[in-house]
């Protein structure tokens, strides 16, 4: 039987890690923080919206709010190229903990069962790509 799993909990580890990223940038213009670009790329894989700034200003427009800063916690939303300048410097590793963390989540929740070939192997990607499978 399967447990619920808070999108807040996933969310917090998230947030954790990028917080925990060094600041790498060399001035005092810093509009955006990484936690914001980071947040702003994490919320794309759940909007799903080609251009993530566009939609969020559209739905502030048209509702007087957005889901970046009511589901994510983002005020200032970067584009899609300030978020690659903010995270493309960052190393990988410091971003690998919260899918760890989503992971076991899901794990213990019991979410992934369904997903569990007969064999004992998972018959999903973990890693957001397709899986293809001749059994």
């Amino acid at each position: 039987m399967t447990q619920p799993v808070k999108f807040k909990e996933m969310l917090a580890g998230v947030r954790r890690s990028l917080e925990a990223v060094p600041e790498h940038r060399k001035g005092l213009n810093i509009q955006y923080s990484i936690v914001e670009a980071g947040l702003s790329a994490f919320a794309v894989f759940f909007l799903q919206s080609p251009s993530f700034l566009a939609f969020q200003k559209e739905m502030k427009q048209q509702l007087g709010r957005d889901n970046a800063q009511s589901m994510f916690g983002v005020e200032n939303i970067p584009s899609d190229a300030q978020i690659r300048n903010l995270l493309d410097p960052v190393a990988p590793e410091g971003l690998r903990e919260p899918f760890w963390d989503i992971y076991r989540l899901l794990q213990t929740s019991g979410h992934l069962e369904s997903y569990r070939h007969v064999g004992g192997t998972y018959l999903c990607s973990m890693d957001g790509t397709w899986y293809h499978s001749s059994t």
